[in-house]
Formats: structure tokens, C-alpha cells, sequence
């Protein structure tokens, strides 16, 4: 016979974001044990992207920022991945597992970028202080934690919140709970 069989496929979903970049937004990939009469999948059709939804299935799917930087990425077994970008939004700074954009903040303080954090009153980056372990600059805490972590707090949600900590300051955390590991010490700051 002359039939014609597909064995594998993935389908890119191109998308145009507000910037005007184009990135993907969505892989698809053919999800069939056996080969695909051509019959069944269609043929190729200019105005439809994914032919037979019953046989393609979404692999992954690309959230962007309004600088076009991918900052999630969801599987199809719903794992999600996120990123965050500093140093004039050109270069990934932390890279996260099981957890949105909205739900994460990392800066290193170094750059203009607060990475998800949020600063109201005054700016607590300071220069100067003797012996940081990881850059020129820190943050100086006069407030609680929930007031500087900002919109990105969600009430009665469990967090991971890491630092250094010179030696002899008090815990940051006040108005909920926290247990504090230490890690280890470098120049009197304590990880």
C-alpha cells in the first residue's frame, strides 16, 4: 500500500507577547504507542496548528515577564519550574522547582533588581558593613518579615526563608512562627 504513517511529531506554539517578541508558548509531541495513519491525523492545514487533539498533547508551557524573559515553565505532569532575573533583567539569578513566579523572591542586593521583594518606607540596602559573606551590600531588617516580603506573601503558607544573619542579630521574623537552622559561620554571619 501507499498509506502514509506518522511515527512522532512535536508541534511549537508560538506566541507574541506585549514587547513584540515572539517566543513558544506551548510543545506539543504526538502521545501514541503505534504509527498514525495520515488519514486520521489530517493533513497539513495552514489555519490549524494541532490537527487531532486526541493524539497531541501539551508537553510544556512557557509563562513570559514583560521584558520576554521565561520565568515558568509548567509539564504536563504539571511540575512547574520558575526563574527570576536580575542584573538589568539579562541573566537568571535563581532558578526554582514546584513553585510559581508569584510564590518566590531572591536578590543578592547587589544589582537594581529587588527579585520579588518589596521596599516601602525607605531602602534598607546598605554598603559598608565589614565582613559580608557573599557581595558589598545587605539588608538591613528594622521591620518584621511579612512587611518587606510584600504582595508575594500568601497568609498561613509555609515558607523557606534563607540568609545570612550577623552574629548577634535578633530574628527577623515576628507575627508568625519559624524554626531558624544555622548552617554555617563565615566572618561572624551566620548562615
Amino acid at each position: 500500500t501507499n498509506e502514509e504513517f506518522l511515527v512522532e511529531a512535536s508541534i511549537n506554539e508560538f506566541i507574541v507577547l506585549p514587547n513584540n517578541d515572539v517566543k513558544i508558548g506551548k510543545v506539543y509531541a504526538l502521545e501514541n504507542k503505534e504509527p498514525i495513519a495520515k488519514f486520521i491525523i489530517q493533513d497539513w492545514n495552514g489555519n490549524t496548528l494541532v490537527r487531532n487533539i486526541g493524539y497531541f498533547k501539551v508537553q510544556q508551557e512557557f509563562a513570559y515577564n514583560s521584558d520576554g524573559n521565561q520565568v515558568r515553565t509548567t509539564t504536563n505532569a504539571g511540575e512547574i519550574s520558575s526563574r527570576i532575573f536580575d542584573y538589568n533583567k539579562r541573566f537568571v539569578t535563581a532558578s526554582i522547582s514546584n513553585a510559581t513566579p508569584a510564590d518566590v523572591a531572591y536578590t543578592s542586593f547587589e544589582s537594581d533588581n529587588m527579585g520579588g521583594w518589596s521596599f516601602a518606607a525607605f531602602n534598607p540596602i546598605v554598603s559598608g558593613i565589614s565582613g559580608t559573606p557573599t557581595g558589598e551590600k545587605c539588608f538591613l531588617m528594622p521591620y518584621n518579615v511579612p512587611e518587606w516580603l510584600g504582595s508575594n506573601v500568601t497568609i498561613n503558607k509555609d515558607y523557606i526563608l534563607s540568609f545570612w544573619m550577623k552574629n548577634g542579630g535578633s530574628n527577623p521574623i515576628i507575627g508568625g512562627s519559624a524554626t531558624l537552622l544555622k548552617s554555617t559561620t563565615v566572618n561572624d554571619w551566620t548562615y
